[in-house]
């Protein structure tokens, strides 16, 4: 029988595992999102933004990036590694 600690911690895990599976499923990704789907910090992706990661601003404050757009980024970014 699982403790109650254990309960919960395997509840978390699933609870985790179930959002990061949902997020290979979103067209448009929120800063936060981006950075859970990617593991990469929000400071770091702000940077890359700079650099010319593409996003997509809906107002003043509001930034998007597109799933696909972020992949590719990635892919990208690994081609001098090879």
């Amino acid at each position: 029988m699982l403790s109650e600690t254990q309960m919960q911690e395997l509840k978390q895990l699933i609870v985790d595992h179930v959002s990061k599976a949902s997020l290979c499923h979103k067209e448009f990704l929120t800063l936060d999102e981006c950075c859970e789907y990617t593991g990469l910090s929000a400071n770091f992706i702000r940077q890359q933004v700079k650099e010319g990661l593409p996003r997509r601003k809906l107002g003043p404050h509001r930034v998007f990036f597109k799933r696909a757009d972020v992949d590719a980024w990635i892919l990208k970014q690994g081609e001098g590694d090879q």
